[in-house]
């Protein structure tokens, strides 16, 4: 912690890490901890600078190549990340998770299951937090590929392993909904928004009925859409994303 702290801490000032007395494995693990500080930050661009500083000064290995790749999907490259993805010789589980955000981003969807479902065996003995995510990942390709039934079970495996996993809770009352399942979508929203705003209760209706509005314009049913959004606006008067919402309904109606 204490180099990683003033490794931060000289890039702040220079963008050069002291290395003087550290041996490779030293130095590397330093620049790896900092590009990981980085990119939990979302500093895409200092992250990817760092990297290539480090490869100009011979250092690297599989590590510093999968920050490299997921430093380039933050960047929103993922033909290059996949390029250099496809590289890498050993085949492991965060190598997979990648890859399988990179075909989706570049709407290879078949090829992302794949990749997600291979990151989720490989996952198999791991922590439950990483198994919980490779469970969303895969969840979240499957409903972009509409089979909504096997994503919701995705990201059922994901919330047993991690039930506070919010993304996975709310992206499971999204797919419920594309299945007509409006009553546990809601349920599912409303826990996914408590951490958020728990503090008020009709804050966290509104948002939830806002959130089921989101999910059935995306199944095209406009009319029920509409029903949630004034509800959120009942709850919560001046709640922008309805107004904004209900506004772009109405644009849709007139240009038909």
């Amino acid at each position: 912690m204490k180099l990683l702290l003033l490794a931060l801490a000289c890039a702040a000032r220079s963008g050069v890490l002291p290395e003087a007395g550290w041996d490779a494995s030293e130095v590397n693990e330093v620049h790896v901890d900092m590009v990981r500080a980085l990119l939990e930050v979302g500093s895409c661009d200092r992250a990817l600078d760092a990297i290539l500083s480090a490869k100009g000064q011979g250092l690297g290995g599989q590590a510093m190549d999968l920050l490299q790749a997921e430093a380039l999907l933050c960047k929103d490259l993922p033909r290059d990340a996949l390029t250099l993805l496809e590289g890498e010789s050993k085949r492991d589980a965060e190598r997979n998770r990648l890859v399988c955000i990179a075909h989706a981003d570049l709407g290879q969807l078949e090829a992302a299951v794949t990749a997600c479902r291979a990151s989720v065996r490989q996952l198999k003995n791991g922590a439950p937090r990483q198994q919980a995510e490779a469970w969303q990942n895969l969840g979240f390709v499957l409903s972009a590929t509409r089979d909504h039934e096997h994503a919701v079970e995705a990201y059922q495996r994901a919330l047993l392993l991690d039930p506070t996993y919010t993304r996975a809770r709310n992206n499971l009352g999204f797919s419920l909904a594309m299945l007509g399942r409006d009553d546990e979508a809601f349920k599912n929203f409303k826990s996914a928004l408590e951490p958020t705003y728990g503090f008020d209760a009709e804050l966290l209706e509104a948002n939830a009925y806002y959130n089921l509005g989101l999910a059935l314009v995306g199944r095209g049913d406009e009319a029920a859409a509409r029903r949630n959004f004034n509800t959120t606006l009942s709850l919560v008067p001046d709640h922008e994303l309805a107004q904004q919402a209900l506004a772009e309904l109405r644009m849709n109606e007139e240009e038909e």
